[in-house]
């Protein structure tokens, strides 16, 4: 399908005038392309490679006395192994350590180690072709309405950027909706303590965010003397950052046990579920000030106000998560809170228009006469149609895994 794409827009490049000279998305394409044959080549070897091979446990008995016949007859079959479950364990492990005696011992293959970081390795290219995708649709996009040329590009830069970090939270939200990381302590009625929970990711990534625009809020006119407006954008950084600094030492349990050092036992204490709400009031208040942002046209500003308002209702759907959770927690192993696909929603239909209202975008818009109606049918219409992706890559997931 690639190989097909590529084919069809090099015979369209070759048909039309090039109207967006030295544009990034025929060489950013031409990478993908490179990139995305080299890994169906390895995945075909690994295929063959695997097949040709006997397949074993990931365990090999190995008796005290090293000369017995057994011993010697015994064979490493370590070379390649089928993917392994996120769970702790497996039924087959649990077996195979049943079955050993008291005089011998499960040795673990040298290699083990190898192959799960070429998991972890191939787990993480596979994340980064779809950020790529993503990133190639963008500039298709960017290049076939001709936007941010130029000067543009900073502004563009800005709101696109930013609008796709809450268009993958949003993703990250359904996603995990659907039972991406339970396993990991992820879930919303459970916390684990050897793994990360979610809200401090959530949480290190507005600290991240607000850290890195206070010092790329001037980028592009850092000779001009600072105006309101930007002191009004490093105010929203600074709220970021402060609110991811907070979130973060809330989740610490560290911190927590400092708090409740008076309290009796607390050494013992085993890691509760919190209730962090930091990440809501964020996103509330982003909305909020964003929907008073007063632009050049009132056509930006009800831009502006329009998906200021999607990501107050997503706050409002998050905070509606945390009274069903506190209020009546499920006892069951992942618990999924209808109202987290309303918040998944919101996010990607406001990030939809947090890209239309760019200055360029906006102008493009006003040029062809279209009023708010088409911006936000746009934004439910492609908000939907991304769930349904979504959905789809995890039920593929889904499929693929290992029992």
């Amino acid at each position: 399908m690639a190989i097909i794409g590529v084919l069809l827009a090099s015979w369209h490049h070759s048909k039309t005038k090039d109207l967006y000279e030295n544009a990034s998305h025929r060489k950013f394409g031409l990478v993908l392309l490179a990139l995305v044959c080299f890994r169906c080549i390895y995945e075909i070897i690994q295929h063959f490679t695997c097949k040709s091979k006997p397949l074993a446990g990931s365990f090999e008995r190995l008796p005290q006395d090293i000369g017995s016949e057994e011993s010697a007859n015994s064979s490493n079959t370590w070379d390649c192994t089928t993917p392994r479950d996120d769970s702790f364990s497996t039924m087959d492990d649990a077996r195979a350590r049943d079955e050993f005696s008291e005089h011998e011992k499960i040795v673990e293959p040298p290699s083990s180690r190898l192959h799960e970081i070429k998991r972890v390795l191939v787990s993480l290219s596979a994340a980064l072709f779809m950020v790529m995708i993503y990133v190639q649709v963008l500039l298709g996009i960017a290049t076939y309405c001709g936007l941010f040329t130029d000067h543009e590009i900073f502004n563009g830069l800005a709101h696109w950027i930013k609008a796709s970090i809450f268009l993958l939270y949003g993703i990250w939200v359904f996603m995990r909706y659907l039972g991406y990381g339970s396993r990991r302590g992820h879930a919303w009625n459970s916390s684990l303590k050897r793994y990360t929970s979610a809200e401090t990711i959530e949480c290190a990534l507005i600290f991240t965010y607000g850290i890195s625009n206070l010092f790329l809020e001037r980028l592009g006119h850092s000779d001009e003397p600072i105006s309101h407006t930007d002191i009004q954008h490093m105010s929203i950084a600074a709220m970021f950052a402060c609110a991811g600094c907070i979130g973060l030492l809330l989740e610490s349990q560290s911190v927590q046990d400092i708090l409740h050092r008076s309290e009796q036992s607390s050494s013992k204490r085993s890691r509760t579920k919190t209730t962090n709400v930091l990440p809501a009031i964020v996103v509330f208040f982003t909305g909020l000030l964003m929907s008073q942002h007063n632009q050049d046209s009132q056509f930006a500003t009800d831009l502006h106000k329009t998906w200021g308002y999607y990501f107050c209702i997503a706050s409002v759907f998050r905070l509606l998560t945390y009274c069903l959770t506190f209020l009546a927690p499920s006892s069951s192993t992942s618990s999924r809170p209808p109202s987290e696909v309303l918040v998944s929603f919101t996010l990607i239909a406001g990030a939809i228009v947090f890209m239309m209202s760019a200055r360029d975008a906006a102008q493009v818009l006003e040029y062809y006469h279209i009023d708010l109606m088409f911006a936000i049918s746009l934004s439910v219409a492609g908000a939907l149609a991304i769930m349904v992706w979504t959905m789809y890559i995890m039920i593929l997931k889904g499929l693929h895994a290992r029992p």
